[in-house]
């Protein structure tokens, strides 16, 4: 039986030592538990091969999910047992001899309050006279670069495995620390495969539908040195996109609910004996659809398709029911752009709800007055996307600082709903030339076997790319000053994207490294540094 079989079919008699229950009345306890005691000591060697582990945590823990985080490496079957705050760890079968053994707990286990531990606790000894003394660690990081805490981290040692990465089980396994990092000790000297996945379902396998993350490449270690795995980006690995959830908004909208964001210019969708007149992402969120139709005839049942790009999408196998429901919610503007400081305004755009009437626009008369001595700005309004009306400033807008205000009595929806607000604000300041920054450095990977794309984005907005020459020099002129996000990949397949990776048949992500945080200032000429990512 796989160990964490017989882990969990000893989980009942384990839990059934004494009884537990949450802590009532007094202050909430928002304290993380930790690891106060062990035996064996740690780095012991000579331990008997016969000897039970123990455990000490500081607090009461909640015994299913902490036993949960138990991992023994290499594997092999262990049966726990509670008394009181104490773990016991027992291996019915006996450790083998002369072997190096490590006891992690991950950051699943919690106290009674749903309190995590803060990083994985480790503790290794030794059968034999020696501790192996080789370690890997790395990075977790989620699909928007933000560390990933709690992902599952296996690690494959590659001189004694030949199976499937992701099916068979590994030779260690870890959990992601609160920054994201994750760390195995006391490795042997060798090859090592490493793969981390969230695990949704808690049964501690990666699945198709749960996000999975793959490294560069194979990474050996040392007897007694510390190897770098690198960066391991977590996101959903199911191929294509599926939508899951279909309805009719009113007569004339359907909603298609994707898994992950889209672009609607890649969708085509048929509804029956429905004519469809228009497909726009929510500006808000892009796994949201609304498809324009004629108008249905309630309580009909319409079949629905979608390919995107060229493919079938799976969709939900009930038809959606047509409605007599009328659009009566006006529109908004979620976003008038540009805001804040602006390296460039060669446009103004305000993003609106749902779909606008494209027949009307603003005129000259109708931008409010700055003051008595500023005439509105000259331009032209036009409507780039169903939701995005543009105005684009001729002549171009002079640097300074700019509160432009514009009526929009004459706009409406498809529906003929007047928009919520009458009027809308750009303001902003269009920086100088002498007031934009320069960012530049280096990216030269001898692990990269491809040319490398750097990254400069803000939380929330579009990134700003920029590519490596042969030289690995890359450059981002005319920045506006704030708060970044450096990044960078190996663009290997030469797609613009970085890619991912499979687990069937095994493929490696392209390399990915992290730059930290830019500030960037003002009028700065600014050198950044991209680590170099670790050769496999």
């Amino acid at each position: 039986m796989p160990p964490r079989l017989l882990c969990a079919a000893a989980l009942a008699a384990a839990l059934g030592c004494a009884k537990q229950g949450r802590p009532t009345g007094g202050p909430v306890d928002e304290t993380a538990p930790a690891v106060v005691a062990h035996q064996p000591a740690a780095d012991a060697t000579g331990v008997d091969p016969r000897r039970r582990v123990t455990i000490d945590f500081s607090e009461a823990m909640d015994r299913e999910r902490t036993v949960e985080a138990v991992f023994l490496a290499p594997q092999v079957d262990f049966r726990p047992r509670w008394r009181g705050r104490r773990l016991e760890i027992t291996v019915p079968s006996g450790l083998a001899e002369e072997r190096t053994y490590v006891v992690t707990i991950g950051t699943g286990a919690r106290d009674l309050r749903g309190n995590r531990l803060e990083q994985s606790f480790q503790l290794a000894f030794a059968t034999g006279g020696r501790l192996d003394a080789g370690s890997l660690s790395g990075h977790l990081l989620s699909a928007d670069l933000e560390p990933r805490r709690g992902a599952f981290v296996w690690a494959y040692d590659l001189a004694r495995f030949d199976g499937r990465t992701g099916v068979d089980p590994p030779s260690y396994v870890t959990q992601s620390g609160s920054d994201g990092g994750f760390r195995f000790d006391r490795l042997a000297a060798g090859r090592y495969r490493t793969i981390a996945f969230v695990d949704g379902n808690r049964n501690q396998r990666p699945d198709p539908e749960e996000p999975l993350g793959l490294p560069h490449g194979d990474i050996a270690a040392s007897t007694d040195g510390e190897a770098d795995a690198g960066v391991l980006v977590l996101a959903p690995r199911r191929p294509g996109n599926r939508v899951q959830r279909i309805s009719a908004v009113d007569r004339r909208r359907i909603l298609l609910a994707f898994e992950r964001g889209v672009e609607a210019a890649d969708l085509l969708v048929e509804v029956d004996t429905l004519p469809v007149e228009e497909i726009y992402s929510l500006p808000t969120d892009s796994r949201r659809v609304h498809v324009v139709t004629a108008e249905q005839e309630p309580g009909r049942s319409y079949r629905v398709s979608v390919l995107l790009a060229g493919h079938n999408v799976e969709v939900p196998r009930e038809p959606v029911r047509g409605t007599d429901r009328e659009d009566r919610r006006p529109p908004e503007v979620v976003e008038p752009g540009p805001g804040g400081l602006a390296a460039e305004a060669d446009s103004l755009v305000l993003t609106f709800s749902e779909a606008m009437d494209p027949s009307a626009v603003p005129g000259g008369e109708d931008w409010a007055a700055r003051d008595s001595t500023s005439p509105p700005p000259a331009g032209l309004w036009r409507w780039s996307d169903p939701l995005s009306l543009a105005f684009v400033p001729e002549p171009p807008l002079e640097p300074g600082s700019h509160r432009l205000e514009v009526r929009l009595d004459g706009l409406r929806d498809r529906a003929g709903n007047a928009p919520q607000d009458s009027t809308a604000v750009f303001d902003f300041e269009l920086l100088a030339a002498s007031d934009r920054a320069t960012v530049e450095g280096k990216a030269a990977w001898a692990a990269a076997k491809g040319p490398v794309r750097v990254r400069l984005h803000q939380p929330g907005g579009p990134a700003l790319t920029a590519a490596a020459d042969s030289a690995g020099l890359f450059a981002f002129p005319g920045v506006a000053p704030g708060r970044y996000r450096l990044s960078a990949f190996a663009d290997r397949d030469g797609d613009g994207e970085h890619g991912l990776g499979r687990l069937d048949p095994y493929t490696p992500a392209e390399p990915v490294a992290l730059g930290g945080e830019v500030i960037v200032e003002r009028g700065q000429s600014l050198r950044v540094r991209v680590p170099e990512v670790p050769a496999p």
